[in-house]
């Protein structure tokens, strides 16, 4: 399976959530590192996008909203999740799993991302860069 037909059959995981939540999907673009073939995708709505890769497994979660970015597994320790994350401990030998576990985070722990307008995300997103994007130490 290539990463492009890998990120076309997790949209049948992740579209019935972010569809009905408002975001369109957006095709990004393939291409070749030195790890081999990826592919990028996106979900948008108005101001806020979710976006990410595939390799070999889904990974390179980034959550955008006003300009603000957090990457999903610091936001799980931000708030405090990062033990309940389906994403941080899904099994990355089985090419689909990530899909699955980005959409139970995401129905978890992240409805103001998906219902609201991502003020929280942001506010995270604002504390995180005025710490230089490290992490408080107090987080697991």
């Amino acid at each position: 399976m290539t990463p492009r037909e890998a990120i076309d059959a997790g949209r049948k995981v992740l579209d019935p959530l972010l569809t009905s939540a408002g975001f369109r999907f957006d095709s990004g673009a393939d291409g070749q590192g030195s790890g081999g073939p990826f592919a990028r995708a996106a979900y948008v709505k108005t101001d806020l996008r979710m976006h990410f890769s595939y390799r070999r497994a889904v990974g390179d979660v980034h959550y955008v909203v006003g300009g603000e970015t957090i990457e999903h597994t610091t936001l799980m320790r931000m708030l405090g999740k990062y033990s309940d994350s389906k994403f941080a401990s899904f099994d990355r030998s089985e090419p689909l799993t990530g899909f699955a576990a980005l959409r139970d985070d995401l129905q978890a722990f992240c409805s103001d991302f998906l219902n609201g307008h991502g003020a929280e995300l942001k506010r995270l997103a604002i504390e995180l860069r005025s710490q230089g994007g490290r992490l408080p130490p107090y987080l697991p």
